[in-house]
């Protein structure tokens, strides 16, 4: 049986979902979205999507990120990226306003230090 792809954790009262798959394209999005977007509460709350085995992000990968970025703003929450890969962020830099939208950060430690509540 293989692993689930998914992986949900709490650091410092920040989600921290760990996608286990090594490409974010159709197929692979079709299979984790009904998964991503029932664990999403209906109160504010921030996410940090660790992606530190992606090597590659298709438009609806883009599109599945963009989706829970807008679903958690709308309940006054928030959507992080952290631990991509260069050649992954570049794709980021490709999409328009993405990274005013979600911000992206080195390491998952960063990342749930600038969300964390102060």
């Amino acid at each position: 049986m293989d692993a689930p792809p998914i992986d949900v954790s709490d650091r410092k009262g920040i989600t921290v979902v760990t996608l286990a798959v090594r490409d974010l394209v159709e197929h692979t999005v079709m299979g984790i979205r009904p998964q991503l977007l029932k664990m999403l509460p209906a109160q504010p709350t921030r996410w940090v999507l660790n992606l530190p085995q992606i090597e590659f992000v298709a438009s609806a990968g883009i599109g599945l990120i963009v989706q829970l970025a807008q679903k958690l703003s709308s309940t006054g929450g928030k959507l992080a990226i952290c631990a991509a890969r260069p050649e992954v962020v570049h794709l980021f830099n490709g999409a328009p306003h993405f990274l005013q939208a979600v911000p992206v950060y080195a390491d998952l430690n960063t990342a749930v230090t600038d969300l964390a509540p102060h």
